[in-house]
């Protein structure tokens, strides 16, 4: 392993054991607070479906972070952001143990403009993952997690502009942002697994490769035993 990778490898380490679960685990914390005793807390129960659905998104990004297999220190710096995005977005939720922070609604508008930015973001990092690998299969993945980036922003955008319209859809905006909020996360964890499969491949195969240059002259590789066997 080179100094390079020493290095990236300590800042994913950073990223993915130390800052990103300090901050989900305080907003888990803050969520089981809530769930005993939110009698303080105006408009409950569309609240805690933003955070719930925000927490279960950032969890996604948390394992795609941990998915990425080449982590370069402007991904760490850009995993900050996320970070702090996260942070902007619970504030504007509203809900905690605050009273007066707690009787204030939701700033749905807010709330989709972070996730807007939180999806161009991630599109750039797609997009740069997507150009500089060889793999086919890698870049097919990347490819389909870049129609996904679109989709979303473009739903992201249609519902920020639906809240510019004082007109019959009024009531039911806060609904629809909300709903969109989930099917993007939902569609999120699909992503993660297509991130997953790939991650596990690259794993198995980074294995065998190790296992092959250990193995001693004239001796089976694990995948030759393998393959061995089936064959018998």
């Amino acid at each position: 392993m080179t100094e390079k990778e020493i290095r990236n490898n300590f800042f994913k380490n950073l990223m993915i054991g130390l800052i990103y679960p300090a901050v989900l685990g305080n907003i888990i914390y803050i969520i089981l607070s809530v769930v005993k005793d939110h009698s303080n807390i105006s408009d409950f129960n569309s609240k805690f479906a933003i955070l719930l659905t925000t927490t279960i998104f950032y969890l996604c990004d948390y394992l795609y972070i941990y998915f990425t297999k080449s982590f370069k220190i402007w991904m760490f710096f850009l995993d900050i952001l996320f970070v702090i995005i996260l942070f902007l977005t619970y504030q504007e939720i509203h809900i905690s143990i605050d009273q007066t922070d707690s009787a204030l609604s939701a700033n749905i508008f807010n709330i989709l403009c972070y996730y807007l930015v939180f999806i161009t973001l991630y599109f750039f990092w797609d997009l740069f993952e997507c150009k500089n690998t060889s793999d086919t299969v890698e870049k097919l993945m990347y490819k389909r997690i870049l129609i996904w980036e679109m989709l979303s922003g473009g739903l992201l955008i249609a519902n920020i502009f639906l809240h510019y319209f004082d007109n019959i859809l009024l009531s039911y905006k806060n609904i629809i942002s909300i709903a969109s909020i989930v099917i993007i996360t939902i569609s999120f964890c699909v992503v993660n697994f297509w991130k997953y499969k790939f991650w596990m491949q690259y794993e198995k195969e980074k294995e065998n490769e190790k296992n092959n240059k250990m193995a001693p002259s004239g001796m089976l590789t694990p995948a030759e035993e393998n393959i061995t066997s089936t064959l018998k």
